[in-house]
């Protein structure tokens, strides 16, 4: 009556999966290795933000129950949900059309000058790289050769990084950064803007002024007396 059709927790949670756990997963499989207490502080993010989305006991605001306590639990629960809910093409046509539509974004995003040295099949061949020939099949992505000798290239790209350590950065941060940016601001005319509260910096001020005073250090003065 007051707020509408509730939102299945357990669908997103599992939503919450997408933008913290499967983006973990990603980057260990374009080989980018952040250390496990980076994955695990990053994992912590989105728990609290599911936390804030009313992904809890009812009546359990501060609750973190209905949510994986660490990537461990999160890689089993969402293990358990695709082996439940993931079914065939044929069975999800809205699936199907969203990865289209995904994929001809990527694809509308390739620069004219790299379109024509034949780059429109990198999306493509990034997509089939991070969510398998299994999850390709599942949303009606077929492999193709020159993709899958994409997919080898990439795969190996990060050996070229370790020689040229500035080329593995670009390839796997910048690049998909730009993206992202370019996405953004196709969408908005303008780019991303991030607006903090007037009360909450006032408080990182206020903390930051007053850490500096207990800290700072003691000053000699020619009397030999010290000054805190």
């Amino acid at each position: 009556e007051h707020h509408g059709i509730p939102v299945n927790q357990g669908d997103m949670l599992a939503t919450i999966m997408g933008f913290s756990l499967v983006l973990i997963q990603g980057w260990r499989t374009l080989h980018v290795h952040p250390s496990l207490e980076d994955q695990e502080d990053f994992f912590y993010l989105w728990r609290v933000y599911a936390l804030m989305m009313g992904l809890h006991p009812e009546g359990e605001p501060h609750s973190f129950a209905h949510i994986p306590s660490n990537l461990a639990e999160a890689e089993e629960f969402y293990a358990a949900y695709c082996k439940a809910y993931y079914v065939e093409a044929h069975k999800n046509p809205e699936g199907v059309q969203l990865a289209k539509s995904n994929l001809d974004l990527l694809r509308d995003m390739v620069p004219a000058p790299l379109a024509s040295l034949g780059m429109k099949a990198l999306p493509r061949a990034y997509m089939q790289l991070l969510i398998g020939e299994r999850g390709c099949e599942r949303v009606a992505v077929p492999y193709r050769w020159h993709e899958q000798t994409l997919n080898w290239i990439l795969t190996r790209a990060h050996t070229v990084g370790l020689l040229f350590e500035g080329m593995g950065h670009v390839l796997h941060a910048h690049v998909t950064l730009a993206m992202f940016k370019e996405m953004i601001r196709k969408q908005y005319g303008h780019g991303t803007q991030i607006m903090i509260p007037a009360q909450i910096t006032d408080t990182w001020h206020a903390r930051a002024k007053h850490k500096t005073k207990r800290h700072r250090p003691a000053h000699k003065h020619h009397n030999g007396q010290h000054k805190k």
